[in-house]
C-alpha cells in the first residue's frame, strides 16, 4: 500500500547521532525505525509520508504528524494505527481518501453524538413534536450508549460510520439490540432513526456513502377484532355527565376516523345530507394541523346520530369544536385513548382506542364482504395509499367464540 512511517527529519539517535532506519520483516513490511548502527532506540517522534494518496479531484495529503485527535506520533504503533485507517479507507474507495478527513484543520473528531443533537435539533422544527421526542429517545438510549468494538458509539467520529466499516458498527448494534430481548418492532423504529441520522450526514457531505441497514423483520401481530356490542359495553363505561366523550366514541365507531380527526370536529362539520366532513387533526399537544395524509374527506353517518349531534350542537357556534372538555377545550387522542382503557378494564375488555374503532370497523366490512373491490373501497374510505396497508394492518382476526380479550 502506499505510504510509509518516517522520523521527523533530522531527528538522529541521541546516544550515537546515528541517522534512523526502517526494520522490514521477511515480505518487506515496516515493523518499525530504530538507531542505524544497532542502539535499538527509536525517533521521539514520527510522520507519515502519504504525499502519493489523495481523492479523486487530485489533492493530496501530504505528510501526517499527528492522529485525527491532535495527538503526536511518539511511537511506532501511533503511527501504524493512522496509517492502517488510511489504508482500510482506501480499500473501500477504490484507493481514494478524503482528504479533508485528515488535514490538520479537520483533525478535530466530529462525534455522532454532536451530529445527532444538531439534527434533532431541527427535526423538531420540521415533524411533529410526538414523532421528534421518538426519534431523540431512540438515538439517546439506544444508539449513543452502544458499545462497538470497544468504543461507545456516540463518541465515535461519523467519518468512521460509512462504508464497510459502518455496516460493522450498524450490524454490532443490531445484533445488540436482539439480545437485549427488545422487540422487533422496537428494533425497526430504532434502526430506522439510526439510518435518517447517517443520511442525513452524508447528505451535507460529512460523509461520502451511509451504510447498508438490514431490514428487520416484524411479525404480524393476530389480535382479534372488537365487536359492535363489546363496543357498546365499553362505551357504558367511558365517565358518566360527559356526553361529549360517549358522542365522540359513537362518531369513531360509526366513521373509523383516526382519534385526532375527531377530537378536531367543528360544528361546521355536519351538514345536513348525513355528511360528516373531516379537514382538520389535532395531536397530542392540543394543536390543530392537518389530517395525517393531508387531505379532507367525507364520512356518511346514521340520521340517528346526526340528530344526536345537531341537538349535542344547539347554541354553539358554527367554528366551535364538537367535543369539548370540561375546560372548554376540545380533548385530545392521548386523553380519550386513557378514558377509553379505563373503561375497557372496568367492562373488562381491554384493546387500545385505534384497534377498537378504526381496525375493527374495517375488520367488519371486510369479513362480511370478502370481494377485492370492496377492499379497494375501503383503501379510498380511510386515505390509505395503497390496499396492502388496509388488508396488513387493519384487517383483523375474528374472535374464536366471541371471548374478548383479558
Amino acid at each position: 500500500m502506499k505510504g510509509r512511517i518516517r522520523p521527523y527529519p533530522g531527528d538522529v539517535c541521541p546516544k550515537c547521532g546515528a541517522d534512523f532506519k526502517s526494520v522490514l520483516n521477511r515480505e518487506g513490511v515496516q515493523t518499525d525505525i530504530l538507531c542505524g548502527k544497532g542502539c535499538m532506540i527509536p525517533p521521539r517522534r514520527f510522520l507519515i509520508d502519504v504525499r502519493s494518496v489523495g481523492d479523486r479531484s487530485g489533492n493530496k495529503l501530504g505528510y501526517l504528524k499527528r492522529d485525527r485527535r491532535g495527538t503526536e506520533f511518539t511511537s511506532f504503533p501511533l503511527a501504524m494505527a493512522t496509517i492502517s485507517a488510511v489504508w482500510d479507507e482506501m480499500r473501500q474507495n477504490d484507493g481514494y481518501v478524503d482528504v479533508s478527513k485528515w488535514k490538520p484543520s479537520a483533525m478535530k473528531e466530529i462525534t455522532l453524538r454532536a451530529v445527532g443533537d444538531a439534527w434533532i435539533t431541527t427535526v423538531y422544527q420540521e415533524v411533529e413534536r410526538v414523532t421528534a421526542k421518538h426519534w431523540e429517545s431512540g438515538l439517546k438510549h439506544h444508539i449513543y450508549p452502544q458499545i462497538a468494538y470497544g468504543r461507545v458509539v456516540g463518541d465515535m467520529d461519523v467519518r468512521d460510520l460509512q462504508g464497510e466499516g459502518g455496516g460493522r458498527v450498524v450490524e454490532a448494534i443490531r445484533t445488540k439490540l436482539f439480545q437485549d430481548g427488545k422487540e422487533p418492532s422496537s428494533i425497526k423504529s430504532i434502526m430506522a432513526t439510526f439510518r435518517r441520522l447517517l443520511v442525513h450526514i452524508e447528505r451535507i457531505g460529512i460523509i461520502t456513502k451511509a451504510p447498508y441497514f438490514r431490514t428487520v423483520k416484524v411479525p404480524k401481530k393476530i389480535r382479534a377484532y372488537t365487536e359492535r356490542h363489546e363496543q357498546d359495553i365499553i362505551m357504558a363505561h367511558l365517565p358518566k355527565g360527559r356526553k361529549d366523550m360517549f358522542l365522540l366514541c359513537r362518531v369513531l365507531q360509526e366513521t373509523g376516523l383516526r382519534p385526532g380527526e375527531g377530537c378536531a370536529l367543528r360544528v361546521e362539520s355536519l351538514r345536513d345530507d348525513g355528511v360528516i366532513e373531516a379537514r382538520e387533526a389535532i395531536n397530542n399537544y392540543g394543536e390543530i394541523k392537518s389530517t395525517k395524509t393531508g387531505d379532507e374527506f367525507e364520512r356518511v353517518i346514521t340520521e340517528e346520530l346526526m340528530a344526536e349531534l345537531k341537538e349535542h350542537a344547539k347554541g354553539k357556534f358554527a367554528r366551535s369544536f364538537l367535543f369539548v372538555s370540561r375546560f372548554g377545550t376540545p380533548y385530545v387522542p392521548n386523553w380519550v385513548s386513557k378514558k377509553w382503557k379505563e373503561a375497557g378494564i372496568a367492562a373488562k375488555i381491554r384493546k387500545p382506542l385505534n384497534v377498537s374503532m378504526r381496525h375493527s370497523r374495517v375488520s367488519h366490512e371486510v369479513h362480511c364482504v370478502l370481494k377485492k373491490d370492496y377492499h379497494e373501497k375501503i383503501r379510498q374510505v380511510l386515505q390509505h395509499r395503497s390496499v396492502v396497508t388496509t388488508l396488513h394492518n387493519y384487517v383483523l382476526e375474528k374472535p374464536k367464540e366471541n371471548v374478548t380479550d383479558r
